[in-house]
Order: C-alpha cells, then sequence, then structure tokens
C-alpha cells in the first residue's frame, strides 16, 4: 500500500519536473545565478532520487518476485523483505537529499514563483 502511494507521490514529482527545468534566474530575482543554478541541480538530484526509491524499486521488486518465485518458490517472503528493506533505504536516503535541498532553499531564500 506505501509503494502505491509513494507511486502517486511520484508522478506530482515528475510532473514538477519539467517545470524545474524550465525555470530561469531571471524569475528568480533576489538570487544570484551561481545559487540559482546549484539550487536546480539540487533540486533535479532530489527529485530523482525520490524516484528512483519510489518507482525504481518499486519496479525491482515486481521484477525479484518473479523471478524467485519461479527459481525459488518457498522464497517469497525473505524477498518480500529483502525488497522493503531496499525500499525504505532508498527513501531514507532521498529524503535527506530533499531535506539538503530544503535546507538551502531556505538559507538562499529561495522559494518557487507564483503562478500566473
Amino acid at each position: 500500500m506505501l509503494q502505491l502511494i509513494l507511486l502517486i507521490v511520484g508522478v506530482i514529482w515528475a510532473l514538477r519536473k519539467p517545470k524545474l527545468t524550465k525555470l530561469t534566474p531571471d524569475q528568480f530575482p533576489g538570487v544570484p545565478e551561481p545559487v540559482f543554478y546549484e539550487w536546480k541541480a539540487l533540486e533535479l538530484e532530489s527529485i530523482n532520487m525520490f524516484l528512483w526509491a519510489s518507482w525504481g524499486v518499486f519496479l525491482l521488486s515486481i521484477l525479484a518476485i518473479l523471478i524467485t518465485a519461479a527459481a525459488f518458490p518457498t522464497a517469497g517472503v525473505a524477498v518480500q523483505i529483502l525488497v522493503f528493506v531496499l525500499f525504505i533505504a532508498a527513501l531514507v536516503i532521498a529524503d535527506s537529499r530533499g531535506k539538503q535541498v530544503a535546507k538551502f532553499k531556505k538559507q538562499h531564500g529561495i522559494q518557487w514563483p507564483a503562478k500566473r
């Protein structure tokens, strides 16, 4: 169930990613250009890490379960536990990166431009 929720949240972040790539320094007048590009790169990296953690581990878990179910029918629970641990580890890594980006944004006063 958690993976399904994260897949849906991943769609939201995936839709936000093209908007982020289109942003220009002109839309952030109080932010120096090098800081803007550093933030943009960090934000894209954070989004990518979250998408790998949610979508990537989900797809890998399906593949791993299918392969092990065919080869080792009794190993299903062990594989599910391993995939769950990998999933949680990937989310923790993605979350720590997201917190670093949030701290960077706050430190430099960066806010998404208002919708027009």
